[in-house]
């Protein structure tokens, strides 16, 4: 078979050179047909794409006639040394037209118009610092000038810059980012962004007791102290408290760790409250369950405290994922609640809205204006821009950035204040789909002169201005129809509770096992799970302690003592109180309360005064020590009474002479009778 090389002429050494050439060429162009891919941001009229250029890093912010730095990479490395070994190939870094709308940014990242250049400025390749991962640092000089050895930018602004491959002349590979020009000297009026994330999971304690942290919650928290660990700040921040409590109990391994990693960042960004699992405030107040909120935020707000450091949550702001009405809103005020921030999949009953980066008013019939709700809504398209998986996460963050800039151009041509404005950014359902991109904007946008990161806890207060909004009636949950269960469990906890000593850490598991089965996100049949499983702890407590069955015991006198022995099965010691029912016996000290140690027998002795000689039933009824729990069931055994003693034994003996004498003489006197009959005189 011919080599592929053997049909390319080379006769001298120029020729030769020219046939290297057109070997990189036809090497570069024949992975792009076999699927190594085009970049994305090639414009629709450029030539076929072949080299997949990604870019790895930049400086989106610069001043005025400083250095650009830009890191590219290509990840193939076939493709990296096909266009390193070609010594005519470079890098193109143009310029294009200052971008002063967010719709020129979105229509220049998605390819749909073409960047019109201004300047550019060629960097060979080999000319080139490269790293063994593939990566390629581009410095290049920016001047507000003409320069030839200076890309020419102008003063300030937001500017497209492309960055090319070219072979031999001919373009195969390219990238469109942008960059954020200012002048160090002017003090810009700074927008308020804030970053938004939430983070919650079912409810990792198990019916059983056991804690199970799933791995798609493991991921998320993960992704979410990637996130932190970057240096911006601050992010707002919810995590479900259920879930940072399960990381804590958790024993698998690495939970310890990410534990550590987020109470490490926490302190450094707002962490908001919100209650221990999900519980919707909007049910909760139209089925009067104000106490049962105020439990799950009681117990919100001590994890997140725990977790903290030595910063305060913030129950100022409430972060939600679903849909929150007036009555919800009314419930979050009467907490202290100033702002309620809906993720777009929680506002998306609300329509389309004409304005994402200005404050609601939520005011209900029972709320004046002075103590409305201000409502803030995550701007939707960020969210999708921010949501998914990114081939180029770097990239999308810096043109995310260069929206939000020209946003703020555009309420200053209209004659706004974009200090009064803010913008929510977060993914459609506010959890961290990829830290890359989120990190990297949050970056740029923290160093941006023209913006300011902001905790949504710091937004504002409403203006008198501010639109009134009116919040459709939500009918995702209805809370109320797990109260009276979770009431009678609650009410059975508390009595077993009174069997186990104060130091005993079970009615605390308990009622958190009640606190995570009130999620509003569980099915009735997991719910169901939830009542059968505390149920079967609390049952398993109350049957440990065991009394004999079938027993006879015999009483040889009038008053005379019972001894009852009972067991107790459990590892810890329990307290019951004993009652015995007998209609023949009495027992004068009435019921006793007994402490039975762990794991052992105790006599327990009880006084008896019988009535009667005989064989009599005595039921042994236990109660827990607060009496309104049956202990087990009733157990019956017999008690045999051989002999009185005393009075009664001479009150029995002489019934017993009184009846004989009375048979007695009545047998004389049927006899006298039966004579007089037979006497002869009366015949």
């Amino acid at each position: 078979m011919k080599n592929i090389w053997d049909t390319v002429p080379a006769r001298n050494s120029m020729e030769l050179r020219h046939t290297q050439r057109w070997r990189t060429i036809i090497v570069v162009y024949s992975l792009f047909l076999l699927g190594f891919g085009a970049g994305a941001a090639t414009p629709v009229s450029a030539q076929p794409v072949a080299v997949d250029l990604r870019l790895t890093a930049q400086n989106f912010n610069i001043s005025q006639s400083s250095s650009l730095r830009l890191v590219v990479r290509i990840d193939n490395d076939l493709v990296r040394t096909a266009v390193i070994g070609d010594r005519s190939s470079l890098f193109r870094i143009s310029a294009g037209r200052q971008v002063t709308t967010r719709l020129d940014v979105t229509d220049i990242g998605n390819g749909s118009t073409l960047v019109k250049q201004v300047a550019h400025l060629d960097i060979p390749v080999s000319r080139t610092p490269q790293s063994a991962g593939g990566n390629f640092t581009l410095i290049v000089p920016t001047t507000t000038s003409v320069r030839r050895d200076a890309l020419s930018i102008g003063p300030s602004g937001i500017f497209p810059i492309t960055v090319q491959i070219i072979l031999n002349k001919d373009l195969v590979g390219q990238l469109t980012t942008f960059i954020n020009v200012f002048d160090p000297g002017v003090p810009y009026p700074k927008m308020p962004v804030s970053i938004a994330v939430s983070v919650t999971s079912p409810p990792t304690l198990q019916p059983n007791g056991r804690t199970v942290v799933s791995d798609g919650s493991r991921t998320q928290l993960k992704r979410l102290a990637d996130l932190l660990e970057v240096n911006a700040a601050p992010f707002s921040v919810q995590v479900q408290p259920e879930l940072l409590d399960g990381l804590a109990r958790s024993n698998a391994t690495g939970d310890g760790d990410l534990l550590a990693r987020l109470r490490r960042r926490f302190q450094f960004h707002n962490l908001l409250s919100t209650t221990y699992v999900s519980f919707d405030p909007s049910s909760a107040q139209r089925g009067s369950m104000t106490s049962e909120f105020v439990d799950q935020l009681r117990r919100g707000e001590d994890i997140i405290d725990i977790n903290n450091g030595d910063a305060v949550p913030s129950r100022t702001t409430w972060l939600s994922r679903t849909t929150v009405d007036a009555d919800g809103a009314s419930l979050l005020r009467d907490f202290g609640v100033h702002s309620l921030v809906l993720l777009p999949q929680a506002a998306a009953p609300l329509g389309t809205l004409d304005n994402y980066a200005r404050a609601y008013r939520i005011v209900s019939p029972s709320q004046g204006t002075s103590n409305a709700v201000a409502l803030f809504i995550s701007d939707p398209t960020y969210a999708q821009e921010l949501s998914g998986t990114h081939e180029n996460p770097v990239l999308d963050a810096y043109r995310i950035a260069a929206e939000l800039l020209a946003e703020r151009t555009e309420i200053i041509r209209a004659n706004g204040d974009p200090t009064t404005r803010l913008t929510v950014l977060s993914t459609n359902t506010g959890d961290v789909q990829d830290p890359t991109i989120m990190g990297r904007l949050a970056i740029a946008l923290d160093h941006a002169p023209q913006l300011v990161l902001q905790a949504l806890s710091d937004a504002r207060a409403i203006g008198d201005d501010a639109t009134s909004i009116d919040l459709p009636r939500t009918t995702r949950v209805d809370v109320v129809a797990t109260r009276d269960a979770l009431a009678t469990l609650l009410n059975e906890i508390r009595s077993t509770s009174t069997m186990l000593s104060a130091e005993s850490p079970q009615p605390a598991a308990w009622s958190l096992l009640v606190a995570a089965a009130s999620c509003d996100t569980l099915s009735s049949d997991e719910f169901d799970r939830y009542v059968v499983g505390i149920r079967s702890q609390l049952r398993n407590v109350r049957t440990s302690i065991k009394v004999p069955e079938s027993l006879t015991f015999t009483l040889t006198g009038r008053e005379s003592n019972l001894r009852l022995q009972l067991r107790n099965t459990a590892s810890q010691p329990l307290s019951v109180i004993v009652e015995l029912v007998s209609a023949k016996l009495q027992f004068p000290t009435g019921s006793q309360s007994v402490t039975i140690p762990a794991d052992s027998t105790f006599d327990l002795v009880v006084p008896v005064v019988a009535r009667a000689n005989w064989t009599f039933p005595i039921e042994v009824v236990l109660h827990t020590p607060d009496g309104t729990t049956q202990v087990g069931r009733r157990i019956q055994f017999s008690a045999r009474v051989s002999a009185l003693a005393g009075l009664g034994q001479l009150v029995t003996g002489a019934a017993v002479l009184i009846l004989i004498a009375w048979w007695a003489a009545h047998v004389r006197r049927k006899r006298r009778e039966d004579s007089k009959g037979k006497h002869p005189a009366v015949r």
